[in-house]
C-alpha cells in the first residue's frame, strides 16, 4: 500500500520530471527550447499551490506525553489568510480520527487560516493551543512548515468528590455543594462552575469532567429533622428549631477563609464537609418598598455572599410554617446567624443577621443621583443606540465592594429592621447598571449604589465605541476609567471614540523564530482598561487585534502567560517594563514585531 503524496511532495516530483525532460539526452532526438523549460519551472509553484498544502501533527496526552489514538480532529476555516479558502472548504469542517500513534494529516488544504479542534473521551475538548476563548490559528501555505508538525496537547479531565456529614456523622440530605473556579478571562475573578446535591441513600457528591485549575467549594443545606414555630421549653428554647450555617471548604464560615483545591490534569481530589446545627433565626421578608425583588411578588431575596460579592450562593433556607402573614405576601424564612446578601429591585446590599428580623425590599433602594453627557472626541455626531454601563468592581477576594464603613447607614441606603441587630456593611455585585443615552449625549439615573464601577459604552449589534476620557464632580474617576461613587450626586462627562482600527504583527523569540500560542496584549498607555485588546499568536507567530481606538499603547507578548491575572495592573506590571510603545491612528497599524517575554 502506497502513501498518497500531496502538495509540496508532488511539486518536488514534478521538478525532477521537468529537469529530466529539459536536460539534453543523447538518446533523444528532439530537445525542448530553453524558453519552454523556464516557463515550466516558473509554473511549478502555482501547480503545487493549486494542489493544496498539508496540515498535520500528533495529538498527545498533556500529562504523560503519550500518543492519544482515535481522537476526533477537525479542520475548518478561521478567516482568510494568504488566500481565500475554496468554497467547498469554507462550507464545512473536515474531520478524521487520529491513528494509534496519535497522528493526523489533512492533505490538499488551500492556503489560509484554520482552526484545528480535537476531542477524545476523558480529555478536555479544545482548539489548538486554546486558552479560554482564545486559540492559535494554524496557517497553511508556502513556507509554513510549522503547520505540518503540530503538537496538539489534550489535557485529561479530573474530578472533585467528597462527603457532607453532620456532627453525628450522618449524611446531610439534600445539601447543595457549589463549585467555583477562577475565570479564564484574565481578571482572576472567582465564578460559579456548577452545583451538585447529596442524593438520598448516599453521603457523597461528585463533580466530574473538570478541567485542570483552581477551584473553591461551598455547601448549604438544612437539617431534615428541623422544625420551625414549635413551642420550646420554659426559656423559649426549642432544640429542633435549628439551621446549618453556610460553609466554605475547608471549614470556613466565609469565602475570605476558603481554601483552594488545586486540581491537576487527570487527578481526583477529595473535599469533605462537616456541618453543625446552630439555633435558628427567623427573618420576615416583606415587599414594603414595592418594585421587583427576589421573586415575582417583589420580595427581597437572601443569598450567601461569596468572594468579591459578585456571587450569591443558594441559601438552603427553611421556610417557616406561618410564612404568609396578614395577606401582605410576606415570607418567613429560617436561617443561621451570619452575613447575607440582600437583593431587591433597588440593588444588592449585605446584612449581618444576629436576631429575629424583618427585611424590607426598600432596604437597598437608595443611592446617588447620576447625570452627565457623552461626546465624541473628534466632534462628530454621537452614534444612536448607545448605553452607558457601570460594571461594579471590588478590590480583592473576600472583600465587599467599596462603600460605607461597617455600621454606616447613610450613604448606600438604610435597612428597614425590627431592632438594632442588622447593620449595613456595603454593597455587593457585578450586575451592570445600564443608562440610556439620548441623542444629544445626555443621560441620567435616579439611584446608583455607592461603590466603584468600570465605565463602558454599549452599542448592541454595532461597532465598538470606546471611552477615551472621563471627568466627574461628586465622584472620582481613576486612570483606569473607574468611577468611585460615594453617595453624593454625580455629574459625569465622558469622551468617546470609534474603535475600528486593526493592529497586527508577528511575535518572535530573541532569535527571531516565530512563537505561537503567546498572549499578546495591547495596553493603553493611560491605563484605561476599556481600551485594552487581547490576542493569541498563531502557529506562524502572526497576531491581530481589532476594534482599537486611536492612541498610545504598550505592546506586550508573554509565552505561557495565560495563567496570570493579566487584566490586573499589579500582575502585568513587570511585563510592561519591557513593552514596545506603539501609536495607533485611525487607519490602524500593520507589521508590528514584538519580542515574546518568558514567565
Amino acid at each position: 500500500m502506497h502513501a498518497r503524496r500531496t502538495g509540496a511532495g508532488r511539486g518536488v516530483r514534478g521538478w525532477f520530471r521537468v529537469k529530466r525532460w529539459c536536460v539534453p539526452d543523447r538518446d533523444r532526438a528532439i530537445y525542448p527550447s530553453l524558453g519552454a523549460c523556464v516557463l515550466l519551472l516558473l509554473l511549478l509553484p502555482a501547480v503545487a499551490t493549486a494542489q493544496g498544502f498539508t496540515v498535520a501533527g500528533q495529538v498527545v496526552d498533556g500529562v504523560s506525553g503519550s500518543a492519544v489514538g482515535r481522537a476526533a480532529v477537525s479542520l475548518e476555516p478561521a478567516g482568510t489568510g494568504a488566500a481565500e479558502p475554496a468554497a467547498d472548504w469554507a462550507s464545512a469542517a473536515r474531520q478524521l480520527l487520529t491513528g494509534v500513534d496519535g497522528s493526523f494529516r489533512f492533505a490538499g488544504v488551500p492556503a489560509g487560516r484554520y482552526r484545528v479542534r480535537a476531542a477524545r473521551r476523558g480529555y478536555v475538548a479544545a482548539s489548538f493551543d486554546q486558552h479560554g476563548e482564545y486559540f492559535a490559528a494554524v496557517i497553511a501555505g508556502a513556507g509554513r512548515p510549522e503547520a505540518e508538525r503540530l503538537r496538539f496537547v489534550l489535557m485529561p479531565l479530573g474530578s472533585i468528590r467528597g462527603t457532607v456529614l453532620d456532627s453525628t456523622g450522618d449524611p446531610v440530605l439534600a445539601a447543595t455543594v457549589t463549585l467555583l473556579g477562577t475565570s479564564r478571562d484574565g481578571s482572576g475573578a472567582i465564578v460559579p462552575v456548577r452545583s451538585a446535591s447529596v442524593q438520598r441513600g448516599s453521603d457523597r457528591y461528585t463533580f466530574s469532567n473538570l478541567e485542570p485549575g483552581t477551584y473553591y467549594l461551598a455547601v448549604t443545606g438544612r437539617p431534615w429533622w428541623a422544625e420551625s414555630g414549635e413551642e420550646g421549653d420554659s426559656a423559649g428554647n426549642n432544640p429542633l428549631d435549628v439551621a446549618y450555617a453556610p460553609m466554605f471548604f475547608d471549614g470556613a464560615e466565609s469565602s475570605s477563609g476558603a481554601q483552594p483545591v488545586v486540581l491537576r490534569a487527570g487527578e481526583s481530589a477529595e473535599a469533605n464537609f462537616s456541618m453543625h446545627a446552630v439555633p435558628a433565626l427567623h427573618v420576615l421578608l416583606r415587599a414594603g418598598g414595592g418594585g421587583s425583588g427576589g421573586d415575582a411578588g417583589g420580595l427581597p431575596a437572601l443569598t450567601v455572599p461569596a468572594f468579591d460579592g459578585a456571587l450569591g450562593l443558594p441559601m438552603g433556607m427553611f421556610l417557616g410554617q406561618g410564612r404568609q402573614r396578614g395577606g401582605d405576601g410576606s415570607l418567613q424564612v429560617t436561617v443561621a446567624p451570619g452575613t447575607y446578601a440582600l437583593s431587591s429591585g433597588g440593588g444588592v446590599g449585605a446584612v449581618t443577621i444576629s436576631a429575629d428580623s424583618t427585611l424590607d425590599s426598600a432596604a437597598t433602594a437608595a443611592g446617588a443621583a447620576l447625570q452627565g453627557k457623552v461626546a465624541m472626541a473628534d466632534g462628530s455626531a454621537l452614534p444612536s443606540g448607545l448605553r452607558l454601563r457601570l460594571l461594579g468592581v471590588s478590590g480583592d477576594r473576600g472583600g465587599v465592594m467599596d462603600g460605607p464603613e461597617a455600621g454606616s447607614d447613610g450613604v448606600g441606603g438604610r435597612l428597614q429592621q425590627t431592632g438594632s441587630n442588622i447593620r449595613y456593611i456595603g454593597r455587593f455585585g457585578r450586575r451592570p447598571l445600564e443608562v440610556a443615552i439620548a441623542g444629544d449625549g445626555s443621560f441620567a439615573a435616579d439611584s446608583v449604589p455607592a461603590g466603584r464601577y468600570r465605565l463602558e459604552l454599549a452599542r448592541p449589534g454595532a461597532g465598538v465605541i470606546a471611552i477615551t476620557g472621563a471627568a466627574a464632580s461628586g465622584a472620582t474617576v481613576g486612570e483606569d476609567m473607574t468611577l468611585r461613587v460615594q453617595g453624593e450626586p454625580v455629574i459625569l462627562a465622558v469622551t468617546a471614540s470609534a474603535a475600528s482600527a486593526q493592529v497586527d504583527g508577528r511575535a518572535a523569540d530573541g532569535r527571531g523564530a516565530p512563537v505561537g500560542g503567546a498572549l499578546v496584549l495591547l495596553v493603553p498607555a493611560n491605563g484605561a482598561a476599556t481600551l485594552e485588546r487581547v490576542a493569541e499568536s498563531n502557529s506562524d507567530g502572526g497576531w491581530a487585534v481589532r476594534d482599537v481606538a486611536p492612541g498610545e499603547y504598550r505592546l506586550v507578548a508573554i509565552r505561557d502567560g495565560w495563567d496570570i491575572a493579566w487584566r490586573r495592573p499589579e500582575a502585568l506590571a513587570r511585563y510592561l517594563a519591557g513593552a514596545t510603545l506603539v501609536v495607533v491612528r485611525g487607519d490602524g497599524l500593520s507589521g508590528v514585531s514584538v519580542v515574546v517575554q518568558g514567565r
